[in-house]
């Protein structure tokens, strides 16, 4: 028999025996394990409430711990049980090493056991020194490995702990910085020193076509994207890479699609700089605006970039209405959409020279057409950029409206008064005559910006409106013809409520005609010459422009100006009659004012009037006049006064003005 059997045999004498008498020895010192096991009170009071179990067979479980188990500590002895035919069972524990309890302090050890319902004093408790395997705590974590001194937090305020963020706080900055690791390395092939210009390009154009995804761009915007691309490519840019720079002016105008981004941008150092040194890139050094022109010398490689991103550009950003894009149309894009407040004061000079260098175009192009050749054919090189030059007239709109800095004057657009005003005619018939052939979306804005600036423009002086009346009248002409538009233009059924590319919404062609009818106010009340002129212009009122008809209308039935706005004015009337709205009641106002405006104290236009007025008599003529006048005197006298230029064209005076002219036409 083997000793460990022989072991096994005794305990099993010493449980067979436990029912018959207690034992005579004195008890045995319980083992270490079993004690610490009975230091809880809640382990004391479910084993004395639970059945004794076979001795034999719970010591079977661990007969090798048993046996090869070390002498225990020395203890005084423990008192006998109180109830001796109950055994206590053998409880199976865990080491301390792979204990889940926490190791306490020395002290709050001591308070621990001895507040415990056991029968151990707290120098029979068990050392409970401290493991090196347990594991510290968040707040030890955190305070040791920085994290609420992280750089990229920003809420870190210095020396104060963060606060948790929330779990959408967490998931947005873990997906930042998987999306900045995605993308890094776009920015190692601008930013790395010694780079290759291939590399350059090659990151510059995997940026800008993936700025045209949208889901790409939310991203980009949470990440703080924008900004170190423009840091990178503007850094690169200063190696004058004639190849870089389009890409650059994309990257502009894509960010410009959101004024926020745009916004954001502006208030970076040397952001107006880059731009308006990418505006002043001449037509014939853009290799993106000509690519194959002979007059752009580029290597073939350079093409195949060029070609690359005006595909991009077209086909992918859905950004310009233009099939030609430029590096300056993609300049003034982002400058347009830019806040007024933040363009500098030496922005307007070159604003208004770009913008000149594009109208000194118009009139070469017009005498051309009037010899049977295309008005703007499809090479690019000569040919006018008429979007240009409406992103270009929107921000000299903005710098009129006092929208800039109140330091700014009128001088800068003083000294090119005759250019300026020569370029804008020429672009008023220039897009009269595309608009007669094809209405683009383009072309109608650009009229639409053409005139506000003209309006703007006729506030600042009586020079400015001199140069629009004199020479030939094809300025005077398209005036009235604009008016004249709504008899032979679309219904509203057919136009409708269009938004063209670049954001911007294009209404029915009331728009136009309220505008040119109140340029023409501003002239007739600037300029007594301009009703004489009026009376000198003849034209057919279903007269839509052409190659014959561009300057001036030479239909064979033609009637004098006067008589054709009197007479557009009875139609219209008559039309307010069965379907009117508060737009067409406010055109239909404003020009009857305008045709009292031509007969005060002008009796040769007085008689014009009277014979164009439907009625028996001169007071049933005037009658229908006079309804109009009175809603329109009406209007001024509740919201009087404009902005005022320099003249004194107030709402107020126009008003007196009018009221004059009707008291003198109805006597």
């Amino acid at each position: 028999m083997s000793p460990r059997t022989g072991k096994l045999v005794q305990y099993g004498k010493r449980s067979s025996t436990a029912n018959q008498s207690p034992p005579s020895v004195e008890p045995v010192p319980k083992r270490r394990k079993l004690s610490a096991s009975q230091s809880s009170p809640d382990i004391s009071r479910s084993t004395e409430s639970t059945p004794a179990r076979n001795p034999l067979s719970a010591t079977l479980s661990l007969p090798s711990v048993i046996a090869t188990s070390p002498q225990p500590r020395q203890r005084p002895p423990s008192p006998p049980s109180p109830s001796p035919s109950v055994s206590k069972p053998h409880l199976r524990t865990y080491s301390q090493s792979r204990s889940f309890l926490v190791a306490l302090p020395p002290g709050l050890a001591s308070q621990e056991i001895s507040s415990a319902e056991t029968p151990l004093s707290v120098v029979d408790s068990p050392s409970l020194e401290p493991d090196d395997d347990v594991r510290e705590s968040y707040t030890d974590l955190r305070t040791r490995w920085g994290v609420d001194h992280s750089e990229d937090d920003p809420r870190h305020v210095p020396g104060a702990n963060n606060d948790l963020m929330s779990i959408t706080e967490l998931r947005s900055k873990g997906e930042s910085r998987r999306f900045l690791d995605e993308v890094g390395y776009l920015f190692e092939g601008l930013e790395v020193p010694g780079m290759a210009a291939s590399v350059q390009r090659s990151s510059a154009s995997e940026i800008v076509l993936k700025m045209c995804d949208s889901e790409f761009m939310r991203k980009a915007k949470a990440a703080d994207f924008i900004s170190h691309a423009w840091d990178a490519m503007t850094h690169v840019a200063k190696s004058n890479d004639k190849v870089l720079d389009p890409y650059l002016a994309f990257f502009v105008a894509l960010v410009a699609r959101d004024k926020r981004d745009v916004d954001d941008l502006g208030h970076k150092n040397g952001f107006f700089d880059v731009v308006l040194r990418l505006l002043q890139t001449r037509s014939e050094e853009d290799g993106l605006a000509a690519i194959g022109d002979v007059h752009t010398a580029s290597s073939k490689t350079e093409r195949i970039a060029f070609a690359n991103l005006r595909n991009t550009i077209v086909n992918r950003s859905d950004l310009l209405a233009s099939s030609v894009p430029s590096t300056r149309l993609l300049a003034s894009h982002a400058l347009s959409r830019t806040p007024p407040s933040l363009y500098p004061d030496e922005m307007l000079p070159v604003v208004l020279q770009s913008l000149l260098t594009e109208l000194a175009l118009l009139r070469p192009r017009l005498d051309a057409y009037t010899s049977g050749f295309a008005l703007l054919p499809a090479k690019t090189h000569g040919i006018p950029d008429l979007e240009h030059i409406d992103y270009c007239l929107r921000i000299i709109d903005a710098f009129l409206l006092g929208s800039w800095s109140p330091s700014i004057g009128t001088a800068t657009l003083d000294v090119e008064r005759e250019n300026l005003a020569a370029g804008l005619v020429a672009l008023c018939i220039v897009i009269s005559i595309l608009n007669a052939e094809t209405k683009r979306r383009h072309t109608t804005c650009c009229m639409e910006s053409n005139l506000r600036v003209l309006i703007n423009i006729s506030h600042l002086s009586v020079e400015w409106c001199q140069l629009l009346i004199v020479g030939p009248s094809d300025f005077l002409t398209f005036l009235v013809r604009e008016i004249l538009s709504q008899s032979h233009w679309p219904e509203e059924e057919e136009v409708g409520e269009l938004e063209d590319k670049a954001g911007y919404i294009q209404k029915d062609s009331l728009d136009r005609q309220c505008l040119a009818l109140a340029l023409l106010s501003n002239l007739v009340l600037a300029i007594d010459e301009t009703k004489r002129h009026l009376r000198d212009v003849v034209l057919n009122p279903s007269c839509c422009g052409g190659r014959r008809c561009a300057f001036s209308c030479r239909c064979p039935v033609r009637l004098n100006a006067i008589e054709c706005l009197v007479s557009f004015f009875v139609e219209t009337n008559i039309k307010s009659e069965s379907s009117s709205t508060p737009e067409l009641d406010f055109f239909r106002c404003h020009l009857a004012a305008l045709v009292c405006l031509l007969t005060f104290e002008d009796p040769v236009n007085q008689d014009i009037v009277q014979r164009a007025l439907s009625g028996v008599d001169s007071r049933a003529k005037t009658k229908s006049i006079s309804d109009s006048v009175q809603l329109f005197l009406e209007f001024y006298t509740e919201a009087p006064g404009h902005a005022e230029f320099g003249m004194s064209n107030s709402g107020v005076d126009m008003a007196a003005r009018v009221a004059s002219a009707f008291e003198a036409l109805c006597t």
